[in-house]
């Protein structure tokens, strides 16, 4: 007990003390806690002047200018603010040179104003674009400060590296009929967000031979409305390589029976996908051609099917199930890997299944199938 009254006493002693203390210091009211409070939290969000500066000038409306082929140099050289060019008249490899550097000067000395190109009323682009590459007289190559293009009817085809590292990017407007004729075409335009296209779906599927705009994510617009659900015509008789690769926007795709083949990467990264519906008539499904389609739940491989790429539905995360019909003799590396929720793949023909190395392998139970399905194995079946 005696311990306890000298704790106790101990105890009251220190609180006056702390009391005193504060009372001659004045304390912190409530005022100042809240104040001091808000201090931290501002410290905390405060944007940094880069940050902020950035935020008040995308919301400077852009001045719309009317220009010539002429003088786009000279206007480039004196822009104060972000600034829509309408321009007009003849481009040359000379003039793209000078274009392309002037950007580039002005992105070293004001990088936070943009500028964005109507290119529709000009000539000569169509033969710099289609032999473009990363010299700065066939191209837009590493322009930082371009927010938008609209490009002229008369192109038909871009180049390699045309637009390449156009990191301010984000919208393009491109006509009917055009091919792009490398991958690296719209490299690194990573905040390209809108893609125009003044064609039908049916053009687009032969749009490039390896890539398209919407290779970041872009959503894309036909007839200026956001292309969600796709239909894509009758008589289309395949889905080209890369077709829709990105194409973030869509949500459902019917494809007609006219089709017999799925390209490599054709729907790869449309991540907003819910719902495909894959005619009887195709024999084949290429590699990566729905990886990354994350909202796709379910989907039906027709019984015509032989062929499954690899890596075909790689990181479908919302796929649970699968039926691999009788005409399959062929499932590529890795065709289902990181489909976390994949937890039963049915095969209608269980028997004569090898890995790459000529081993057999059971796919009788849907269970172990999906999990072997997930690995880093390809398989054949002999006939």
């Amino acid at each position: 007990m005696k311990n306890y009254n000298k704790v106790f006493t101990l105890f009251i002693t220190l609180t006056l003390l702390l009391q005193a203390f504060t009372g001659c210091t004045g304390g912190l009211t409530d005022s100042q806690n809240h104040k001091n409070n808000d201090a931290v939290t501002s410290d905390t969000n405060e944007e940094s002047p880069k940050d902020s500066q950035t935020d008040e000038l995308n919301e400077i409306p852009y001045i719309e200018t009317n220009v010539t082929a002429e003088n786009i140099v000279n206007t480039i050289n004196t822009l104060q603010t972000n600034t829509a060019l309408k321009v007009t008249g003849e481009f040359s490899h000379e003039l793209i040179s000078q274009i392309t550097i002037a950007l580039k000067q002005l992105y070293a000395a004001s990088p936070l104003i943009k500028v964005r190109f109507d290119l529709s009323g000009t000539t000569g682009l169509q033969a710099l674009l289609n032999a473009a590459s990363d010299n700065d007289d066939t191209s837009f190559y590493g322009c930082k400060n371009i927010d938008s293009f609209i490009l002229p009817d008369c192109i038909t085809s871009i180049g390699e590296y045309a637009f390449f590292g156009c990191t301010a990017l984000t919208s393009i407007t491109i006509p009917s009929g055009i091919t792009i004729k490398n991958f690296n075409a719209f490299s690194n335009c990573i905040n390209l967000t809108e893609v125009y296209y003044k064609g039908t779906i049916e053009q687009w599927i032969s749009i490039h031979k390896l890539s398209n705009p919407c290779f970041n994510g872009a959503a894309l617009y036909i007839d200026n409305k956001i292309v969600v659900n796709v239909t894509i015509p009758d008589g289309v008789t395949s889905i080209d390589d890369y077709a829709f690769y990105g194409c973030s926007g869509f949500k459902s795709i019917i494809i007609p029976s006219s089709v017999t083949s799925i390209g490599d990467h054709s729907f790869y990264g449309c991540n907003a996908l819910e719902s495909i519906t894959i005619p009887s008539n195709v024999t084949s499904i290429g590699d990566f051609s729905f990886g990354i389609c994350h909202e796709l739940s379910s989907i039906t491989i027709p019984s015509n099917v032989t062929s499954i790429g690899a890596y075909a539905f790689k990181h479908c995360s919302g796929l649970t199930s699968i039926t691999i019909p009788s005409s399959v003799t062929s499932i590529g590396r890795a065709a289902f890997s990181d489909c976390y929720k994949l937890t039963s793949v049915s095969f209608q023909n269980t028997t004569g299944w090898k890995d790459s190395e000529g081993n057999e392998v059971s796919v009788s139970d849907p269970a172990a199938a999906a999990e072997l399905l997930k690995q880093q194995v390809s398989l054949t079946r002999s006939n």
